[in-house]
């Protein structure tokens, strides 16, 4: 969250490098602008999926892939496996097992299942101070509190990850089935109740269309009961083919272009043009297959393609953060009528159902909410993460004084959206404390 760039007494984040320097052999490492000798501390956090690194992805749905190529993935000086590269589209399994690499490899010091007790800047001396338990909270042992203390703290948790959003509906009490956020699904033999015959997915994006793909993969029309799969889609969603987003003259040129050559082409551009040409490729791909979604229209689905004025990715990954699905055969599902669609508003529960704006019902022993995350800024959860506020100061202390949770959470920046220059908020670039 905070950091040191040049001369200036004042801690801000270094602006990123292209992904050429990033690349630098180790034994050059030193030389980077990601290494100048400088002390920070990553602010450790606790979850019950961070006993192991790598966990954080590694625990997360079984069936889980990426939707973009392997080279927009890569990591520092450690590649992934040739067998990996793209076509490839990575599992949840092989991003954990390439972090587990890159800490062996670097020796990079890693403490999991932290708990954070406080935080605490002093700006006379430029000292952050970060105080967290690790270990046992119940039994005769008690936790270890430790103590970090660096010029500079670096925060990485992440946008819209720590802040799940579900809508608020009225008669909770009365549904006698069950409702699970997305994070909670794992598969449908562990996340559903046996004797399950009916599930609603709230959501049309990513994550809920990867649900309904596992979910339908399982369910045979043959069985006996075959589970009766709804995917309820609040508003017209954009759905982009897979192709496109491999293909060499965007996001695929990774794979296609020389390293120097696709860092000038994906990352020097004003953020305004990047959106020109990236909704201008889209759409001219789109134009070319203008039937390509018409049997999903054909079942329901208030499907929006890269041809509508409204949509374009850019827009989509930078300001609203998502809501938008990389189909990745998904659509499928749908089109060939596995799993219905209900496009409208949740309004309220009954004892067995879910009703909607217009009056309609459908029934469900399940719900799962992929509806997303409320933390798209930062600075609604940054106070929580530091420690909840225990050092308490006034809103603009005197010179010297110290600067706890709060005051700190008060200073940052906003996150993410574009800001009045058309650059990413405080994404890569100084955020002051």
């Amino acid at each position: 969250m905070a950091g040191e760039s040049g001369p200036s007494k004042r801690g801000r984040v270094n602006a990123p490098v292209t992904r050429e320097t990033a690349r630098r052999t180790p034994e050059n490492r030193d030389r980077s602008p990601h290494h100048r000798g400088r002390k920070c501390c990553r602010v450790p956090r606790r979850s019950p999926q961070s006993s192991r690194s790598g966990n954080n992805w590694a625990l997360r749905y079984d069936s889980l892939r990426f939707h973009v190529p392997t080279s927009m993935c890569q990591m520092p000086y450690i590649e992934y496996p040739k067998e990996l590269q793209t076509p490839n589209r990575l599992s949840r399994d092989d991003l954990a097992a390439q972090l587990r690499r890159f800490i062996s490899a670097f020796g990079v010091n890693i403490i999991t299942s932290a708990h954070i007790r406080s935080t605490v800047y002093n700006p006379s001396a430029e000292r952050w101070e970060v105080t967290f338990t690790i270990g046992p909270s119940s039994g005769n042992s008690p936790p270890k509190v430790l103590v970090a203390v660096a010029r500079h703290l670096v925060q990485a948790t992440g946008v819209a990850s720590q802040k799940p959003y579900t809508p608020s509906l009225p008669d909770a009490n009365l549904y006698r089935g069950r409702s699970l956020y997305s994070a909670l699904y794992s598969n449908p033999s562990a996340s559903l109740p046996a004797g399950a015959k009916s599930v609603i997915i709230v959501g049309a994006a990513n994550t809920a269309s990867d649900i309904v793909s596992d979910l339908a993969a399982v369910t045979s029309s043959s069985s006996p009961s075959p589970l009766a799969i709804t995917m309820v889609v609040r508003s017209p969603t954009y759905i982009i083919p897979e192709s496109y987003v491999f293909d060499p003259h965007g996001f695929g040129a990774y794979d296609a272009l020389p390293l120097p050559v696709a860092d000038r082409a994906l990352n020097t551009l004003p953020t305004v043009v990047d959106a020109h040409l990236a909704g201008s490729l889209f759409a001219a791909l789109a134009a070319q297959e203008p039937e390509r979604y018409a049997a999903l229209a054909a079942a329901g689905f208030p499907v929006h393609d890269s041809t509508h004025p409204d949509e374009n990715i850019v827009y989509n990954l930078l300001e609203r953060g998502g809501g938008h699905y990389v189909d990745i055969g998904g659509t499928r599902v749908l089109e060939e009528r596995r799993a219905a669609v209900k496009a409208g508003e949740p309004e309220r529960w009954t004892a067995r159902n879910l009703r909607f704006t217009d009056g309609s019902e459908v029934e469900a022993d399940v719900v799962i909410w992929c509806t997303g995350f409320g933390d798209k800024n930062v600075r609604a959860v940054v106070e929580g993460i530091l420690g909840g506020g225990e050092t308490t100061t006034t809103t603009t202390p005197p010179a010297g004084l110290l600067l706890g949770p709060r005051e700190i959470a008060e200073r940052v920046d906003s996150t993410w959206g574009l800001d009045e220059e058309g650059g990413v908020r405080a994404c890569g670039r100084g955020t002051w404390v």
